[in-house]
């Protein structure tokens, strides 16, 4: 499924080109000149964000379809292997297991919510449970989803 036609340039500035028209129109009829402006300049800033929204968009609609998960799976995921792999920024050689407390912690969500999640993610064999917390059991799955939902840029 591709971007929405609002993305094309083509139909972009014909659909500014109308929106314009018709808040001329709006204010021409309420007999104000300062509101169009405000609207247009917010017009185009909505504009310039549709781009990385539709690529973000685009990203997690791969990651669903590729693996099956929404994104508050993706967002435990993502904390769990951060805490999983933060020892090796200090090159330890061992995977840190993330409780159901410092994934909730670590990105704010209900620990009963993390709890549920946690076991669908596990069922789905993406986590393995252990006594300490759970462990993401493939790094080369691991990156590759976060490869998707954060490509690395070319330098």
């Amino acid at each position: 499924m591709g971007a929405p036609a609002i993305a094309d340039k083509n139909l972009t500035a014909s659909h500014a080109g109308r929106y314009r028209r018709s808040l001329l129109r709006e204010s021409a009829i309420r007999g104000s000149s300062a509101e169009p402006l405000d609207e247009l300049s917010s017009l185009n800033e909505l504009h310039l964000a549709l781009a990385p929204i539709n690529r973000t968009l685009d990203r997690l609609a791969r990651i669903k379809r590729r693996y099956g998960f929404d994104i508050d799976d993706i967002i435990i995921i993502a904390a769990c292997g951060a805490i999983n792999f933060a020892g090796a920024r200090h090159d330890m050689p061992f995977a840190q297991p993330a409780n159901v407390s410092s994934i909730a912690e670590y990105i704010r969500t209900p620990r009963e919510t993390v709890r549920r999640k946690l076991q669908v993610i596990e069922s789905r064999g993406f986590l393995q449970r252990y006594s300490g917390g759970y462990l993401i059991t493939s790094t080369r799955e691991w990156l590759s989803l976060m490869d998707i939902l954060v490509p690395k840029r070319a330098t």
